[in-house]
């Protein structure tokens, strides 16, 4: 038997509205894209995905930690001055702020360090370092690469001498060393720090030979002489 005109036409008219309305949207989970009638996970330009969600691509020697990328070395630093201070007392005494995956501040505050490691002039993007209420009796050489440097301080420690490596940090603009026990400055201390760095040395053990033009702040002394 053939077909009648009137079924060929509502056999046309069935297969159109089917093809042109295929059924509901799909409908994703929030966070996944409709891709070719399938949900899926796309992440944005610089990310990859891991463990089914969207991580940054760190550059290399770079981790990533909690959605950001710390390079490994400034890592690696904080590390070190913890393995060589076992008394440190915790987390709570630091305080650390990154900058595009680099450390730019660091504080240590009444945290009972007695030493600074080597490695802690690999910091070069560091800026502020603040090593409040500790027991520092020495400070390392290499403080010297801390080129970054802006703000230095080590009140309340128990320095008796400093590098002279120190004094050739050339972006210095505050320097604190109060609160120590220091019995001597280099005599061309004015020439040697930037001109417009602020030194507090009060409450030392320095005698007025020490009291220098470029020092703002003298304090208290307790000179022997």
């Amino acid at each position: 038997m053939k077909p009648t005109k009137s079924i060929l036409i509502l056999l046309s008219l069935f297969l159109m509205f089917s093809c042109d309305n295929p059924g509901e949207p799909l409908v994703c989970d929030e966070g996944l894209t409709d891709v070719d009638g399938v949900c899926i996970l796309v992440c944005d330009e610089g990310e990859t995905i891991e463990n089914g969600e969207c991580v940054s691509i760190c550059n290399e020697g770079s981790t990533y930690i909690d959605g950001e990328c710390y390079y490994q070395g400034d890592l690696d630093v904080l590390q070190d001055i913890i393995d060589v201070n076992e008394s440190w007392s915790g987390e709570e005494t630091r305080i650390q702020i990154w900058d595009d995956g680099r450390l730019i501040i660091l504080s240590f505050l009444s945290g009972q360090l007695t030493t600074l490691p080597e490695s802690i002039g690999s910091l070069n993007r560091l800026e502020e370092l603040y090593i409040y209420n500790n027991q520092l009796t020495t400070l390392p050489d290499s403080i010297r690469y801390l080129s970054s440097l802006e703000r230095l301080s080590f009140h309340n420690n128990q320095l008796t001498t400093l590098p002279d490596s120190i004094w050739n940090l050339s972006r210095l603009e505050f320097l604190n060393l109060s609160d120590n026990q220091l019995t001597s400055l280099p005599v061309n201390i004015c020439n040697l720090l930037p001109s417009d760095c602020y030194i507090n040395v009060s409450n030392n053990q320095l005698c007025e030979e020490y009291h220098f033009d470029c020092v703002q702040e003298w304090g208290t002394q307790d000179c022997d002489d």
